[in-house]
């Protein structure tokens, strides 16, 4: 008999909210900031993958690196916008069978 881990936890951002400044002018490729997932799950079961839903809030100007969470300027950052608010997500990259 083998026993292994269910896929029963979700992953959770600790923290849940994360601030970072992005100098004016900052260009594409700018390292913004790092995000970090954790999945309570063993083995496989705790891999996560992160993404940037369409209405995130990144307006096709971010990106998010889905194995490292590593959000990252894409586009040039018009200087009439001060601030964005964005939604990362993150899923199990295996599920329950």
């Amino acid at each position: 008999m083998d026993v292994t881990d269910l896929n029963d936890n979700r992953p959770i951002f600790y923290p849940q909210r994360y601030y970072a400044v992005v100098p004016e002018g900052a260009g594409a490729g700018y390292p913004v900031i790092s995000v970090v997932a954790t999945d309570a799950d063993a083995g496989d079961n705790s891999v996560v993958r992160y993404s940037l839903p369409q209405q995130s809030g990144a307006q096709g100007r971010f990106s998010v690196n889905p194995t490292t969470g590593e959000l990252s300027v894409s586009a040039t950052l018009p200087t009439s916008v001060r601030s964005y608010s964005i939604q990362v997500c993150v899923c199990c990259v295996y599920t329950v069978m």
